[in-house]
C-alpha cells in the first residue's frame, strides 16, 4: 500500500525542452504574423497553449488561434522533439523516491509523439505506476485536471500527495487539486515566481527533489534554502 504519491511534469522538469519549446512558439507565431517577444512567452510558459494564445493573441479569433496551435505542435515534433535531452540524475532520482510507501506517476500536458518520445529517453516507466497526459483532460494546467486525473489512476488521496514541477502554472494545479508543490529553477522561472504562485518550496534540479520532498513529508517549516508553507502530508 502507497501512502505518499508524487506527480511529476515532464518538459522543463525532467527533459530540458523549454528552450527549444520557445523558440519553437516565436517562429511559428511570427510565420503568422504575430511576433511576440521571448521574455512574454517565458512568461507564459507551461500554461495550456490554447489559454496562452487567447492571452497573447486576443484579438485574433479562435479559429486562426487553433490553427497557430496545431502549426506549433507539427513544427516542434518535425524540427526540435528529436533534439530535447533529459535532465542529469532523472532516473536515478525516480529509483531513489520509488519505495514501498510512495507512488510515483506522471502528470503532463504533453501527449502522443512527444510524450513517447520523453518516456524513451528518460527510461523511467519501471518507476512510474501512473501517466495522466494532456489527451485525457479537456484542458491542460493551471486547471487541476491532469493532477486529479493521475492520483485517482493511483488510488491516491491529494492530502499524500506532491507535485513536482517548473512552472507557476504547476504550482497553480496542484494548489487547485489539493497537493503540495514544489518547484524547479529548470523552467527559467525564478524562485519568486514560483514560491508566489504557490510552491511550497524551491528546488534547484530534479536531483535535489529527495531531499526536499522528505521536508515536506515530514512537516518540517523550512526546507535546505527554502520556505515550505504547509503542513505535513502525514
Amino acid at each position: 500500500m502507497h501512502k505518499y504519491s508524487i506527480l511529476f511534469d515532464i518538459e522543463g522538469t525532467l527533459v530540458d525542452s523549454v528552450p527549444l519549446s520557445l523558440r519553437c512558439w516565436q517562429e511559428t507565431l511570427a510565420d503568422a504574423g504575430h511576433p511576440v517577444s521571448r521574455e512574454a512567452l517565458q512568461a507564459l510558459s507551461g500554461m495550456d497553449g490554447t489559454d496562452m494564445l487567447e492571452a497573447l493573441l486576443p484579438e485574433v479569433s479562435e479559429k486562426a488561434r487553433n490553427e497557430i496551435l496545431k502549426e506549433r505542435g507539427a513544427n516542434f515534433e518535425r524540427d526540435y522533439l528529436m533534439e530535447v535531452r533529459s535532465f542529469p540524475h532523472v532516473r536515478d532520482t525516480l529509483r531513489s523516491l520509488s519505495r514501498v510507501d510512495t507512488a510515483l506517476a506522471l502528470a503532463t500536458d504533453c501527449r502522443g509523439k512527444s510524450l513517447g518520445r520523453y518516456r524513451e529517453i528518460l527510461g523511467i516507466d519501471p518507476f512510474i505506476r501512473a501517466i495522466s497526459c494532456g489527451a485525457d483532460v479537456p484542458e491542460g494546467k493551471p486547471t487541476p485536471g491532469i493532477l486529479e486525473s493521475a492520483l485517482r489512476a493511483l488510488g491516491a488521496s491529494p492530502e499524500y500527495a506532491v507535485m513536482v514541477g517548473d512552472t507557476p502554472s504547476d504550482a497553480r494545479a496542484a494548489l487547485r487539486a489539493g497537493t503540495a508543490s514544489i518547484g524547479l529553477l529548470t523552467g527559467g522561472f525564478s524562485a519568486e515566481a514560483l514560491r508566489d504562485a504557490g510552491c511550497d518550496a524551491v528546488a534547484a534540479d530534479i536531483a535535489t527533489v529527495p531531499r526536499v520532498t522528505d521536508y515536506i513529508r515530514m512537516g518540517v517549516r523550512e526546507c535546505p534554502g527554502e520556505a515550505s508553507r504547509r503542513p505535513k502530508l502525514g
